[in-house]
């Protein structure tokens, strides 16, 4: 009873915390961005003493950058403990699942609860707070937590675009990285893949080295361009790294890696497709690099270690078999397109069925063309956010399609439709969005996300 107490107690501290930090979110990080604050975040950064300084990796793209920051993270932090046990990494990361703090991660860890609302009573008390969006006060928190906690790494995944993203009010780092560019925000970042990728493009500030996934020739042209002006130096993982796929399962993947550097054997990876080898590689890549610059190396137990420990939620992530089911936030063109290369290729049983909810701001009739095959089973469940599409939009057009589509109330009432069509055999597919996979999960998985506080 007394842990109950306590319990109930933390849940009622971290939701004040919570609901005040909610309120910021009027505040939209598309305004943050159009009104370019990085001088007065910077600026609020040099009055509370800089916690932003310390060994930067920052991750760019439009598909991938997620994953590819987790991996380095994990990379960096069995690297750094060999020689220096008490050395600790600062993850930063977006959107969320359950919790706001999982965007702010020591040691691959989400911060406490009291650790968090430390911080973040410290932050909203300050002078920025009345201004800053949402994210900005998640990204000044997160820098804060790593100056308390003596960090001497940090991985920055941008929230959105690179270069007027609060993550890039620091301008030093060791390695800047361009995930895959896709259309995504269009009405913010661009109309075309080589104007999203000047802006994600910006966050190549200093002479760091620059690791790039697989590109187009429109997104490398800005990549370079960006590159350039700032005497950094640009590494295709396509032209200086190899691999070898040896087993691709539903369950993991097998792999080794040939760098410039080293060979790296037998890498085993909890997740769907042979898309997360080529983040793997790159997080290989830039995990080598800014270990060089630190005077250390990657070798390749360490990697074998720090990838047997990696999850990837919501990121082609198995959670359930008999019947299987499978989760990805994929919300890009591109996403959707690998998603359904690795359904094919990896041979789930049928039938199929697809639980599809996606935000307004999304090609929704790309993406959707791209992922679905020929007369797939579709239910278009209603999401908690506001930011969801209209269904009804989508049932129509899916409809006419020659698709067979249902709409549900809520995700809870897609899952058990979808149970009854596969009953113990078949498959679904969960996507659309990072808000669709939240909320699956923690009706599949039983976990308490902070919508329960009232707060998502």
């Amino acid at each position: 009873m007394k842990h109950q107490q306590e319990r109930n107690d933390s849940d009622l501290y971290v939701s004040s915390i919570l609901a005040l930090l909610q309120n910021e979110k009027n505040r939209s990080q598309i305004n943050s961005i159009k009104s370019n604050r990085l001088n007065i975040i910077r600026q609020y950064l040099t009055n509370i003493d800089n916690p932003q300084e310390r060994n930067t990796i920052h991750i760019a793209g439009s598909k991938g950058k997620g994953s590819t920051a987790i991996m380095v993270e994990a990379l960096i932090r069995e690297s750094v403990i060999i020689d220096e046990p008490n050395a600790k990494t600062m993850l930063t990361t977006s959107p969320d699942l359950h919790s706001t703090r999982e965007r702010i991660q020591i040691d691959g860890i989400p911060l406490s609860e009291k650790k968090f609302v430390d911080i973040a009573q410290i932050v909203l008390a300050s002078e920025i707070a009345s201004t800053a969006s949402y994210f900005e006060l998640i990204t000044i928190m997160a820098w804060i937590a790593a100056s308390q906690e003596k960090s001497t790494w940090q991985i920055l995944e941008v929230g959105l675009g690179g270069r007027l993203d609060p993550t890039n009010a620091i301008l030093h780092k060791a390695v800047a990285v361009i995930t895959p560019i896709d259309l995504e925000h269009t009405a913010i970042l661009g109309k075309t893949i080589s104007e999203i990728a000047k802006e994600k493009s910006g966050i190549i500030t200093s002479d760091c080295e620059v690791i790039t996934s697989p590109q187009s020739d429109q997104a490398l042209k800005q990549i370079y361009s960006a590159s350039k002006k700032v005497n950094a130096i640009v590494h295709e993982t396509t032209k200086e790294c190899d691999y070898i796929i040896s087993d691709l399962n539903k369950t993991s993947i097998q792999f080794d890696v040939q760098t410039p550097d080293n060979i790296y054997k037998n890498i085993s990876l909890s997740t769907l497709g042979r898309h997360q080898v080529e983040n793997a590689i790159t997080a290989i890549r830039a995990s080598e690099l800014a270990l060089i610059k630190d005077k250390k190396k990657l070798n390749a137990a360490t990697v074998l270690r720090a990838f047997a420990k990696i999850k990837l939620p919501g990121r082609g992530e198995i959670i359930n078999v008999n019947p299987t089911i499978i989760l990805d936030g994929a919300h890009t063109q591109l996403a959707a397109q690998r998603l359904r290369e690795s359904i094919d290729e990896q041979i789930f049983f049928q039938p199929h069925v697809y639980i599809l909810a996606m935000l307004q701001d999304k090609n929704w009739f790309d993406i959707l063309s791209r992922l679905l095959p020929k007369h797939s089973n579709v239910i278009l469940p209603n999401l908690r956010t506001e930011r969801s599409i209209n269904n009804i939009e989508i049932f129509n057009v899916l409809d006419k399609m020659g698709h067979r589509v249902k709409t549900t109330n809520d995700m809870a009432s897609a899952i058990d439709y979808a149970y009854m069509i596969t009953k113990s055999s078949g498959t679904i597919i969960i996507t659309g969005s990072m808000y669709a996979i939240a909320e699956a999960r923690e009706l599949i998985l039983d976990i308490d996300g902070d919508h329960e506080l009232g707060l998502r």
